[in-house]
């Protein structure tokens, strides 16, 4: 919908949405496209109908290019489909598009809803770059990245009213979560996590006792464990928050990392 929301506002169209099983309607938008002013100053709503005229139906990226091709059977052949990214040997799906893109690839505004990061279950087939889904980072990633340094008691207060970050994955369940947060947070982390809607599979602890402990090595005790246990996994990405970590985590696995606040990703 972003493509397809921008271009709406910019040329001032109404906005609809079509599904794959063919349900069509309007999205909603601002008072201009709602109503008109009357010589008094008044707003009077106009009539609610769906307009006719060709439609421009827009999306983000093309891959495989069912959803256009399931979309194409409930409206009329005269529309035109468009699409910002394709996948090379896809463009029969569209009239037009802007660039094409090879797989494997990730969108930043996508990130964790892409079925791509998800575990093979028995609704999705396991994605052939990403294997077994995706590891992930927990603080900076999933939740806000907290200033911690010690072992004060109001710590768990602090941990469970984080806020959750920009790349929260709702969509889908997590393969694996690697933390550096002590294994004594891990009933308050999961209970941030069910508070959110957050589910995974397993998620990877620091084993430190304290804090002090914990961060006498660091950061090389958050590369070992978070490079260790990626390495071991049969997931073929982690997303890290922490640039500088993002590249140890790298060196260690031998293994593609992402990073989203440098937007780099590691990898041979």
């Amino acid at each position: 919908m972003l493509p397809a929301t921008a271009l709406a506002s910019h040329m001032h169209l109404p906005l609809y949405y079509v599904s794959k099983s063919g349900q069509f309607g309007e999205v909603g938008h601002g008072i201009r496209f709602n109503s008109t002013v009357d010589s008094n100053g008044n707003f009077i709503e106009k009539d609610k109908k769906v307009l006719n005229g060709t439609l421009f139906v827009v999306d983000d990226s093309v891959h495989d290019g069912m959803t256009y091709w399931m979309i194409r059977k409930y409206l009329p052949s005269d529309h035109i489909f468009s699409c910002v990214y394709i996948k090379p040997d896809r463009e029969m799906f569209v009239d037009n598009y802007v660039e094409t893109v090879d797989s494997p690839h990730l969108f930043e505004w996508n990130l964790m809803n892409t079925l791509m990061m998800s575990p093979l279950d028995e609704t999705n087939l396991q994605d052939p770059y990403l294997g077994d889904g995706a590891a992930i980072d927990f603080d900076g990633i999933i939740c806000q990245d907290p200033n911690w340094g010690d072992d004060r008691a109001d710590n768990l207060d602090w941990l469970l009213n984080l806020k959750p970050n920009r790349y929260i994955p709702r969509r889908c369940r997590v393969k694996l979560i690697i933390t550096n947060r002590l294994e004594k947070w891990r009933s308050a982390t999961d209970e941030w996590c069910k508070r959110w809607g957050v589910s995974y599979e397993k998620m990877v602890m620091s084993p430190y006792d304290t804090a002090q402990e914990r961060d006498a090595n660091y950061p090389q005790c958050a590369i070992d464990l978070k490079g260790g246990a990626y390495l071991e996994s049969d997931c073929n990405l982690y997303i890290e928050s922490d640039p500088t970590q993002a590249q140890l985590i790298f060196e260690r696995s031998k293994k593609p990392v992402l990073c989203p606040q440098s937007a780099r990703l590691f990898q041979i």
